[in-house]
C-alpha cells in the first residue's frame, strides 16, 4: 500500500499494535486525484480502523489475536463478525471461528454454516453492493482483500468434497527437501514442514 520495501519503511517482520502513519499510500493517492476509494476485507494494519487513504474500509481481519486479546467488542475492529453474529441465520453467540481449526492451521474441514455466511461471499456481497452504491460521477478504487485461502481452510462443502475423491499420487520433490528435514514437525497441525498422510 506504500510502495516501499519493507526496509524502506522500517517494518521489518511482524509486530501487533504498531502504529501505520504512513503519509502516502496507494489508495490515499487515487482518492487525492479525485477517486472514489473503498476496500473490504483484510487490513493487518493498526489501529484497526485506520482507513490508509481510503474513503471508508469494511473489515474482516480473521484472527486478529491483538484486538481480541484486549476484550474489546468485535464492532471496533471487525465488521464481518458483527455482521454474522447478528444474521438471522445465525445465532448471536458463536463466531465464525469456532470451527476447532488454529488459524494458522494446514488442517482443513468444511464450512458448516450456510454458504452466504463464509467470509469470502460477504466480502464478494459487500463490494457488489458499494458498486452499487457509489458516486457514478468518479472514478473508482475498489480493493478486496480475502482472508482465504490464508487458514482455517474451510470452503463449503461442495468445494470441500470435490477433492476427497481424487486418486492417490505421490507430490513431486527435489533433492532439496532434504535440506529441510531438521524444520519437519509431522506432529504439528499448523508446522510449515510436514508430510501429512492423507487419510
Amino acid at each position: 500500500m506504500t510502495g516501499l520495501s519493507q526496509r524502506s519503511r522500517q517494518r521489518v517482520g511482524y509486530e501487533d499494535g504498531v502504529t501505520w502513519d504512513f503519509p502516502i499510500t496507494l489508495p490515499g493517492e487515487f482518492r487525492r486525484h479525485g477517486y472514489h476509494t473503498h476496500t473490504v476485507g483484510k487490513m493487518h494494519i493498526w489501529p484497526e480502523r485506520q482507513r490508509l487513504g481510503f474513503d471508508d474500509v469494511q473489515l474482516h481481519d480473521g484472527y486478529l489475536h491483538f484486538s481480541k486479546d484486549r476484550s474489546r467488542r468485535p464492532e471496533s475492529y471487525d465488521d464481518y463478525v458483527t455482521w454474522f453474529r447478528f444474521h438471522p441465520d445465525h445465532g448471536p453467540y458463536s463466531g465464525s471461528d469456532d470451527l476447532g481449526i488454529d488459524c494458522n492451521s494446514v488442517v482443513a474441514r468444511p464450512w458448516d454454516r450456510p454458504e452466504h455466511l463464509h467470509p469470502t461471499n460477504w466480502i464478494a456481497h459487500q463490494a457488489g453492493r458499494w458498486l452499487d452504491r457509489r458516486d457514478p460521477t468518479q472514478p473508482l478504487f475498489l480493493y478486496l482483500s480475502f482472508h482465504r485461502p490464508h487458514p482455517p481452510y474451510d470452503p463449503p462443502r461442495w468445494a470441500f468434497e470435490q477433492y476427497l475423491n481424487l486418486p492417490d499420487h505421490t507430490p513431486p520433490t527435489g533433492d532439496w527437501t532434504d535440506l529441510f528435514e531438521p524444520w519437519r514437525d509431522d506432529l504439528r497441525p499448523d508446522a510449515n514442514i510436514a508430510h501429512y498422510p492423507q487419510e
